[in-house]
């Protein structure tokens, strides 16, 4: 929960600026979410996070996995 507007909303606002749409969203919630709220995060997000039962390890990873540059081939000559 954020002070001014849930998650949802956020994802709202991002999906109104064009410029935005291909941003890569990693959710770290507290929430139990249900089963919709699920769905629709795993529609609009790179992954969901619940906060608690994972390690920092592994949001290291996702965040990592969301912002990797693809690696070029390199050139033969």
């Amino acid at each position: 929960m954020m002070p001014e507007m849930d998650g949802f909303a956020f994802l709202d606002q991002i999906a109104l600026n064009a410029a935005w749409r291909q941003l890569p969203v990693v959710v770290i919630t507290a929430k139990t979410l249900t089963e919709e709220e699920r769905q629709v995060l795993t529609q609009r997000t790179r992954q969901v996070i619940a906060k608690g039962a994972s390690t920092l390890t592994e949001l290291a990873a996702a965040v990592s996995a969301v912002t990797a540059r693809p690696k070029v081939a390199a050139a033969t000559a």
